[in-house]
């Protein structure tokens, strides 16, 4: 029971912590807008320049809010049903699991930093 207990209170952080996320990743305008930027192999580099993505490239940006809003209306949805079949004694919500370890998979670039790939 305790250990359920750990799953769930970790799965409703990264769900609180993911809308959060998500919604400041698309929403976001505050900025100068687009600039450009020579890369050190000479390349012109065009920047987004607003939000939360304001250093990132425009092909960066373009991935990060898809996988905002992915995060908003697949990730989370579906961890909050699988969560609450899990809760339920479910053996098919089990997949929570597989849920979390989708949102770590869509949070690794982003901790890291989109800009140093």
């Amino acid at each position: 029971m305790k250990h359920n207990r750990l799953i769930s209170l970790l799965a409703i952080c990264i769900i609180i912590l993911s809308i959060l996320a998500s919604v400041i990743g698309i929403f976001s305008n505050t900025g100068d807008g687009a600039y450009e930027i020579e890369s050190f192999r000479g390349e012109t580099i065009n920047i987004y320049g607003r939000g939360l993505y304001s250093d990132d490239s425009i092909g960066v940006v373009a991935q990060g809010k898809a996988q905002d809003i992915v995060t908003l209306v697949l990730g989370i949805p579906l961890l909050a049903i699988s969560l609450y079949g899990a809760l339920k004694g479910s053996l098919k919500a089990r997949c929570t699991i597989q849920c979390l370890l989708y949102m770590l998979y869509l949070c690794q670039p982003a901790s890291l930093g989109f800009h140093y790939q």
